[in-house]
């Protein structure tokens, strides 16, 4: 409960305290994202993903799931001058695996994780209360090979 306090300066005769409830919404806590199986091959190891053990007010059900993943575009530029010279850059590009769902789960081919780090990959999930309160959590890792 927030309290406003009102005075009247000029002719001090009256004071006057009015109070008013506001009520905060939270987003949804205490799950986790997890990624199955453990190792797979891109393109032909169907993966699943699921969010377990969200919770959040009752008043703010039903709770709704997006799910991302990621990959590196590497771009090389050609900077002309004096002496020629190449930079290269990478970047994280998301994209979404599935948008806006009542389902908790969802079971989708993944490509291949990076040879730098092993071939890992993992997902992120977006799990939104019905007023748009909003978490984002990460999976544990999963080794994706290529063919």
């Amino acid at each position: 409960t927030a309290v406003f306090a009102v005075d009247d300066e000029e002719v001090r005769k009256y004071d006057s305290v009015a109070s008013i409830s506001l009520t905060v919404n939270k987003a949804p806590t205490s799950g986790l994202v997890v990624l199955e199986p453990e190792i797979g091959f891109t393109l032909e190891t169907l993966f699943k993903m699921s969010c377990l053990f969200w919770t959040d007010d009752i008043d703010d059900f039903p709770l709704v799931f997006s799910f991302f993943s990621f990959f590196e575009v590497e771009t090389e530029l050609q900077v002309e001058g004096e002496e020629s010279e190449t930079i290269s850059t990478s970047e994280l590009v998301e994209y979404r695996l599935l948008s806006d769902s009542f389902a908790s789960s969802h079971q989708a081919y993944l490509t291949e994780g990076s040879v730098e780090r092993n071939y890992t990959r993992y997902v992120e999930a977006e799990i939104s209360d019905r007023y748009g309160a909003t978490t984002r959590s990460v999976s544990n890792l999963v080794e994706v090979r290529p063919l």
